[in-house]
């Protein structure tokens, strides 16, 4: 077996290894890209054809490794730069939050390649990939297979959805991320080359035994200790955030009980001016002539009208969010249209199903709001089944052009939409056209 094959091969390892465990570290964490598939061939083909770019680099190192040392130090550099890219083809996040992940996939993979390469293959079996290179080539598989099954099942899922995302807001922190992972993707590569081009030839010499052992021990334990401090100091991070969101939810769900009282006492007096004027129209009713009987009996189905608020689509918490949606509406002068022929919904979590509707109808609900001709004030909300897909559509009437603030706001809503979709591989888009805004959700009724 050529000595170039062997080391593409393991090239091929270390890339392709080390694009899986990031991969994997965003696969259904992190909102999928419209062109996703597309994006996936696409980071699998750059990743090939950097592949390639190794061979001179390998040369080079052949000739002189102390003088082309900078081609090392540039080559894993600009790797960890188009993982990074790659990355980013196929998932919708900030680079801070990819830069975290994807960390996460760099030290799972150096902690593999550590056990494989260094001690499985170097230490007890040396000469496999020379002399059995079909059993060295399975092993491989066997091993990352198993490896990255395990830390898929146990640390990957653990971190999806909600959990699994770390918003770094400022800008100093989504820098100190990029630069973490630049700054590990560099430094363990490079004890990996000197490992592989210093210290692994040394064994072959009987003057130097003493010194390789010593110094081979020293490299592997100082990836170990830089792996290890760096998954710490994620970790603490990823408690920091969790504690900080566990903050903000308890803020939150304060605010929704305010919400709610304010709510039922809003809808509270509105019952009893309901009932006021019924029993006004009534009593007046008793006495009115046969010209005003009619008119009265119209106020008095409008009046009834307020009760049709009350939305039965088969699950309860769709009847509960858009019951008081539509009555917030009725209240306010909107009217709200619902088709919903879905039944129930047993895959989402209440919270998720609850979350994505109320922020889609309050956002139509806002605009509405604004909106000054009684004629226009409309919200249609369409939920619907089509084969294994479930459907949602959320469109109202818009004014004028929206200020800044407002499509801040718009693009924090959609950006949480986006995140709730993602956990049941949902996807989102948004269609605007002569003053109409409609937001389409299709997620998987699995």
């Amino acid at each position: 077996m050529s000595d170039m094959f062997l080391v593409l091969v393991d090239e091929a390892r270390f890339i392709y290894g080390a694009f899986l465990a990031c991969f994997l570290m965003c696969y259904k964490a992190l909102p999928k890209r419209i062109y996703f598939y597309r994006g996936l061939a696409a980071s699998l083909g750059i990743n090939f054809f950097y592949l390639l770019g190794w061979i001179p680099v390998y040369n080079e190192l052949l000739t002189g490794y102390t003088s082309n040392f900078w081609m090392g130090i540039v080559y894993v550099l600009i790797l960890a730069a188009i993982q990074l890219w790659c990355i980013s083809l196929c998932f919708e996040a900030d680079m801070g939050t990819l830069a975290f992940r994807c960390l996460l996939g760099k030290i799972i993979e150096a902690l593999l390649t550590l056990w494989y390469r260094y001690i499985f293959v170097y230490v007890l079996f040396p000469n496999l990939p020379q002399n059995h290179f079909v059993v060295y080539f399975l092993c491989g598989l066997v091993f990352y297979g198993i490896f990255y099954g395990t830390f898929y099942h146990f640390i990957a899922r653990k971190l999806q959805g909600g959990d699994g995302l770390v918003p770094i807001s400022d800008q100093k922190g989504k820098a100190f991320q990029v630069l973490s992972y630049f700054a590990y993707g560099l430094i363990v590569p490079l004890i990996q080359i000197i490992i592989e081009w210093l210290i692994a030839p040394l064994a072959h010499h009987k003057d130097y035994g003493n010194i390789y052992i010593f110094v081979y021990a020293f490299c592997v334990l100082s990836i170990v200790l830089i792996s290890v401090m760096t998954m710490s100091s994620l970790y603490n991070l990823y408690i920091a955030v969790v504690y900080e969101r566990d903050k903000s939810l308890s803020e939150m769900l304060l605010k929704q009980k305010q919400k709610q009282y304010d709510f039922v006492k809003e809808n509270t007096d509105m019952i009893n001016q309901k009932c006021h004027a019924l029993k006004r129209q009534l009593s007046e009713l008793k006495t009115a002539e046969d010209e005003d009987k009619n008119r009265l009996i119209e106020d008095v189905r409008r009046a009834l009208n307020f009760y049709d608020a009350v939305v039965r689509t088969g699950d309860e918490t769709l009847d509960t969010i858009l019951t008081e949606k539509s009555m917030i509406c009725a209240n306010r002068g909107i009217k709200l249209s619902c088709i919903a022929n879905i039944g129930e919904i047993v895959h989402m979590k209440t919270m998720d199903l609850y979350s994505i509707m109320d922020l889609a109808i309050d956002q139509a609900i806002a605009y509405e709001s604004s909106v000054t001709d009684p004629e226009q004030k409309l919200i249609s909300v369409l939920l619907t089944r089509k084969g294994e897909m479930i459907y949602f559509s959320v469109e109202n009437y818009m004014g004028d052009e929206i200020s800044k603030k407002e499509a801040r706001k718009r693009e924090q809503v959609l950006a949480k939409l986006k995140t709730l979709l993602s956990r049941y591989d949902g996807s989102l888009s948004v269609w605007e056209e002569n003053h109409i805004f409609q937001i389409q959700m299709i997620l998987s009724d699995e």
